[in-house]
């Protein structure tokens, strides 16, 4: 499936999607039992391939409120490539790919990292 994100669990027994051990390499949860992965880029010929992650959340946001983000990232054993910067993009609404031979989504992130510090 195109555009489909992967979640790993130590609970399982399929070696494909287990913790820490599968498919893309070797990546211990920081905490829990579980993490997701997802293509953050792929120059695919002729198409600017890329996944993303998208959560419903428990809770509106309330505005004006302080919020504290984390997430950590890490690249798998079996990337060739890196990328620069990751973003995160809040919407009431879900996000959907404009152009099915760009599988990028037009939005401007409310959050990103430093750019440079490859990741």
């Amino acid at each position: 499936m195109i555009g489909s994100t992967d979640y790993f669990n130590n609970c399982t027994s399929n070696s494909t999607i287990s913790v820490p051990s599968n498919t893309f390499g070797c990546q211990n949860t920081i905490n829990g039992n579980s993490y997701v992965g997802f293509q953050a880029y792929e120059n695919v010929p002729g198409v600017d391939y890329r996944e993303y992650l998208a959560i419903k959340l428990i809770s509106s946001l309330i505005q004006g409120k302080t919020y504290k983000v984390i997430f950590n990232v890490s690249l798998s054993e079996i990337s060739d490539c890196a990328i620069g910067t990751i973003g995160l993009c809040f919407s009431n609404d879900s996000l959907l790919y404009n152009d099915l031979n760009s599988y990028n989504i037009s939005v401007i992130p409310q959050i990103e990292s430093i750019a440079c510090n490859f990741i």
